[in-house]
């Protein structure tokens, strides 16, 4: 295993796990972190049993897994905010946000979902009386209610915490209360108010989905259309070129070891031929295609491996040659039989 630092004079930066928090430092150095392995996404380092299996679920390559992690995130934060737009544009209300013990019941006369954000509007909602925006927090203490003309809630990646998180966000004639509601009192209007990071809500069902199910069917678990179409597109190429490499790696060997099995047959042939003393000229016979099916074997192998070539005329050239191989061998024993 190879491993890499970093020491740096005089640098400036985060001194906790808090991004806010920065100060400096006389002296410091980033921990040592593991190089990652350039040979381990090659199919020729790969066993067998690996290159089936991958096959099968590209997501167990590297990079397939990495880019897929992270349209999980998306996907995560889609269905959690498709969820939110869908109970409020019912006229119901949201509340399966919590944090701290605290409840956040969600509602509107409109919601519409934009990209990570959804939009929240006061109005007319399904029962067709007005609403404006508000945020209920509730726990063991009481309730506080918070009241606007508009509001947001985002959702995104924090790479702190590493996880998913939500914000909710009040503006326009805001309505803030000073303490309890069950005390009846309340603060003066301020034009924003926002809930802070809160963790996104579980998602026990997409939880429980395999990473190749989100590959090859996104649509199923989302309807984003920017995760669907990186997802395609991820699919139409690298994973694509990735199956093709395997593929041409598992024709490869099994050409290679035939190759070497049917030159082993006609080098026995040609030897009981030419034991008269045509030594060389059972050599020149016997190298020629082999040099001839070696080149073959690698042609068709950048061929099935290139996704812009004929994965076709890949196979035609491999198995082609070994074909025309296995015809050498029958002609030369057909001889020796005769012989």
């Amino acid at each position: 295993k190879y491993y890499a630092s970093v020491a740096m004079e005089n640098p400036v930066g985060p001194i906790t796990n808090k991004a806010s928090i920065q100060g400096e430092l006389k002296s410091g150095s980033l921990m040592n972190f593991e190089l990652d392995n350039p040979s381990k996404d090659k199919p020729a380092f790969f066993d067998w049993g690996s290159l089936i299996s991958m096959y099968r679920d590209p997501t167990q390559h590297s990079e397939i897994k990495s880019k897929m992690e992270r349209y999980r995130k998306q996907t995560r934060r889609s269905r959690i905010l498709q969820e939110l737009t869908d109970a409020v544009n019912d006229g119901g209300v949201y509340g399966r946000i919590r944090s701290g013990g605290r409840t956040y019941d969600i509602s509107a006369g409109r919601a519409k979902l934009s990209r990570d954000t959804v939009i929240l509007t006061s109005g007319k909602g399904a029962s067709g009386l007005a609403k404006r925006v508000a945020v209920r927090l509730h726990d063991e203490k009481g309730e506080m209610l918070y009241q606007a003309d508009r509001g947001k809630v985002v959702a995104s990646w924090d790479p702190v915490r590493r996880r998913n998180t939500l914000m909710i966000e009040l503006m326009g004639r805001l309505r803030l209360p000073g303490r309890l509601v069950d005390r009846q009192s309340e603060a003066p209007r301020k034009s924003r108010w926002d809930s802070g990071s809160l963790p996104l809500p579980r998602d026990e069902q997409f939880e429980q989905v395999p990473m190749v199910d989100l590959l090859e069917r996104p649509g199923d678990f989302t309807t984003s259309r920017r995760v669907i179409a990186g997802i395609d597109s991820l699919t139409k190429h690298r994973t694509a070129k990735i199956r093709g490499q395997i593929e041409a790696e598992m024709n490869f060997r099994i050409a290679y070891g035939l190759s070497c099995a049917l030159l082993v047959a006609m080098g026995a042939a040609l030897g009981v031929i030419s034991r008269g003393g045509q030594f060389l000229t059972a050599f020149a016979i016997s190298v020629i295609p082999a040099a001839g099916i070696i080149v073959m074997i690698l042609m068709g192998k950048r061929m099935i491996s290139n996704p812009d070539s004929s994965t076709t005329g890949g196979y035609i050239v491999i198995w082609g040659g070994m074909a025309a191989l296995l015809l050498i061998d029958i002609v030369i024993y057909y001889r020796l039989g005769k012989r």
